[in-house]
This record gives C-alpha cells, sequence and structure tokens, in this order.
C-alpha cells in the first residue's frame, strides 16, 4: 500500500509540474508575443513621428517625453507651397484620386527636399511646409559658411519643386501651378 501511495504521490506531482509547466509557457509565449506587438506598435509610432516631426526635435521628444522645449533660431527660412486653382482639381477628382494626387506631389517635393538637405516642417491640407536654418547642421554651416549656402538650398528646393508644375497631359495627369512664398526670420 505504501508503494502505492507513493507512486500516486509521484504521479500526482509529475501532473503538477507538467500543468504548471504548461501554464508557464504560456505565459512566457503570451508576454513574448506581446512585448513584439508593443515593440511593432511603438516602431510604427516612432516612424509615422519621423514622418511629421525632425529627427532632431523627435530625437529630444523621446529622450525627454515630459519636458515641453521650444528653440529660438535667430534665423530660419521657410518655403511654403500651395497648388493654385486646387479647388477646381477636386471637383473633378474623386477623394481617393485627390489623397493619391497630393501623395504623388508630396512624394516628390520630399525627395526634393532630401536631395538639397531642406527639413520639411509640415503638410496642411493641401500646402507644404518646408524649411532650412531649423536643424543644428544648418545652425554649423551658417556659423563656418554664412547664411547664403543655407538659404540657397531652400531655393534650389524650391526651383525643383516649380520643375514638376505642369500642363494637361503631364506626369501627374493634371495641370498644375504651385504659389509659393518664403519667409526668413527668427522662429520658434
Amino acid at each position: 500500500a505504501e508503494a502505492h501511495l507513493r507512486g500516486a504521490f509521484y504521479l500526482g506531482t509529475s501532473v503538477v509540474i507538467a500543468v504548471t509547466k504548461t501554464r508557464m509557457e504560456r505565459e512566457q509565449k503570451a508576454q513574448l508575443v506581446l512585448a513584439a506587438t508593443e515593440k511593432r506598435l511603438s516602431d510604427n509610432l516612432i516612424r509615422i513621428l519621423g514622418y511629421m516631426l525632425p529627427p532632431h526635435v523627435l530625437f529630444e521628444m523621446l529622450r525627454s517625453p515630459d519636458r515641453h522645449f521650444a528653440s529660438h533660431i535667430e534665423r530660419a527660412s521657410i518655403l511654403f507651397v500651395e497648388f493654385e486653382g486646387f479647388a477646381d482639381i477636386t471637383r473633378v477628382l474623386t477623394p481617393d484620386q485627390v489623397i493619391n494626387f497630393l501623395n504623388a506631389h508630396f512624394c516628390a517635393f520630399d525627395e526634393i527636399c532630401l536631395e538639397h538637405s531642406v527639413t520639411k516642417i509640415e503638410t496642411i491640407g493641401a500646402e507644404y511646409v518646408c524649411a532650412v536654418g531649423v536643424v543644428p547642421q544648418d545652425q554649423e554651416d551658417e556659423g563656418d559658411l554664412g547664411y547664403a549656402p543655407i538659404l540657397g538650398k531652400l531655393i534650389k528646393a524650391a526651383m525643383g519643386i516649380l520643375e514638376l508644375q505642369q500642363e494637361e497631359g503631364g506626369e501627374f495627369e493634371h495641370p498644375v501651378a504651385f504659389k509659393m512664398g518664403i519667409h526668413t526670420g527668427p522662429v520658434v
């Protein structure tokens, strides 16, 4: 009877250990899946924020999320680009086509800005805003070279964007003309 009792005890203990191990493995798997999901979401959020903020600003925000900060920059130049007659364009396009139209143009603007080391600031509806003098490298270059080369980068980008203007039947399917303006001065 004692051997029988000992066997039952070992069997019961083995079952408890197996169940506990299975539970722990499930919990570990769930924690790994949760951690992987949180990392993916975090990476996506950082990628999305990267589209909306200059890298040096994003880095500061991630490093000190509770800190509210604004930098005073003595001299920056901002380029504003609008589509001439955008309301007329939207009358002949479906909502999806309007989004595709803007996306195609804004992606082309992004490439031009990247090529000329111009910082994209934001898009607001059908307006595109980019600048020079707002990143630390521009500020260092201004100290070494003066402001003219920095402003020259923005002017080259503006000229590249103007080259995208077209008559009927061009690369983007609809005639496009832009209104542009540049402001230079202190910014916060």
